[in-house]
């Protein structure tokens, strides 16, 4: 049976890749939340995802935030910003901007 549904696949852009990421964890937690946001906001055309550092950092954007987070700026098809987010290390995360 061939499905009708096709999968989309976000483009990792910018100078970090997921492969750059210092932590297994950290990079799986990353690429799934980028997946996820892009199916969750297909309305919205996201397609690109800019990882914004290799290692686990405090926010600059939420001073109140406590954990450790990797931003991620989300583009549409012609590079403007649709939204940027923190990263958890356990694959959770929010959007921080839209």
């Amino acid at each position: 049976m061939v499905s009708s549904t096709a999968k989309n696949l976000i483009n990792f852009v910018g100078k970090v890749k997921p492969s750059q990421i210092t932590s297994s964890t950290w990079k799986s937690s990353v690429q799934k939340f980028c997946e996820n946001f892009e199916t969750q906001n297909a309305e919205t055309d996201v397609k690109n995802a800019e990882i914004r550092g290799a290692k686990p950092h405090k926010s600059n954007d939420d001073p109140s935030e406590t954990n450790d987070v990797i931003s991620v700026r989300f583009t549409d098809s012609n590079g403007k910003r649709v939204a940027s987010a923190h990263v958890y290390e356990n694959g959770n995360g929010k959007v921080v901007r839209w």
